[in-house]
């Protein structure tokens, strides 16, 4: 069961949802309006951008100089 509150001014409207269905994400758009809202701190907006990122292979150069300062360093 999923569970969501939208909170209006005047009244709180409650649903529920039965089974396995789990409710979209939300768009990129609405974790932006969230963030600047100060409603989330932006840890979600910030995966949703970069994450990709984390797939990419580290350049050869940058592999270099890493072990070039480990080496240095100890």
């Amino acid at each position: 069961m999923s569970c969501i509150i939208n909170r209006t001014p005047m009244a709180a409207n409650f649903r529920c949802r039965y089974g396995n269905t789990v409710p979209p994400a939300p768009s990129v758009e609405a974790r932006i309006t969230a963030f600047l809202d100060g409603t989330t701190n932006g840890e979600e907006l910030l995966h949703a951008l970069y994450d990709y990122v984390l797939d990419e292979p580290i350049p050869q150069s940058l592999r270099t100089a890493l072990k070039e300062r480990q080496i240095r360093a100890g």
